[in-house]
């Protein structure tokens, strides 16, 4: 599931001025987990923020500037990784190193904050098509997104 500019998916509050905020309850995790996700994502116009909330709390992460990302074993919720991935000025390579190493089934949390769009690879692009967004295309400069994979 994903946010952006072109949708508005119980996108919590909705969007204005490239803010998204999604609101995502998930019914078929394994053995009745079933989590509440909520993240806010905005471009540096919209607010410049990233954050995370599972169960109705605040995820403590320190978010930066492009993809900010939290993986949750898919059957606890328990927060596997947390990483902040410079993807306008450092580019995606350190992302793309730390994803083969995720597991499987576990859930992928993402939200830009200020700008993610302009070093963010084809390859890079492709881990998130691949997961099923189908927003990750359209992200463009200090644009918003955010998305659970």
């Amino acid at each position: 599931m994903d946010c952006n500019l072109d949708k508005n998916y119980k996108c919590g509050a909705g969007y204005r001025n490239n803010v998204y905020s999604m609101e995502l309850g998930v019914t078929s995790a394994p053995k009745g987990f079933s989590p509440n996700i909520k993240i806010e994502s905005a471009g540096m116009a919209g607010g410049n923020v990233a954050k995370f909330w599972l169960d109705g709390k605040r995820i403590p992460f320190r978010s930066g500037r492009g993809l900010n990302i939290i993986v949750l074993d898919n059957i606890t919720g328990k927060v596997l990784s947390k990483g902040a991935y410079d993807t306008y000025g450092r580019g995606d390579g350190r992302m793309i190193r730390d994803f083969k190493r995720i597991p499987k089934d576990a859930a992928i949390l993402v939200a830009v904050k200020d700008e993610g769009s302009r070093k963010l690879s084809g390859t890079g692009r492709n881990l998130f098509k691949a997961m099923g967004s189908r927003e990750i295309a359209r992200l463009k400069y200090r644009h918003g997104w955010a998305f659970v994979g």
